[in-house]
């Protein structure tokens, strides 16, 4: 997810939340994104192979996922 936020700056531009709430589209696709993450993993189970995490887990990983958005304001 923060991968799609990163991406939406290819040029040398700094500031990719600039103007985010100006693409609906963009929000949308975010917003399910998001959505059918937490729905395998809390619900995929066998079908998925995955086990449903503890909110201590979930924090850990979108705290170590937002770190690609200033790893990418470095690398731009």
């Amino acid at each position: 997810l923060f991968n799609e936020v990163n991406a939406r700056s290819i040029d040398d531009h700094q500031n990719v939340l600039e103007n985010i709430f100006e693409s609906k589209i963009f929000l949308v696709v975010l917003a399910l994104s998001a959505s059918v993450q937490v729905l395998i993993v809390e619900f995929g189970g066998v079908a998925f192979k995955v086990v449903a995490l503890a909110w201590d887990q979930w924090l850990f990983c979108v705290g170590v996922a937002a770190a690609s958005l200033p790893m990418g304001l470095l690398l731009r």
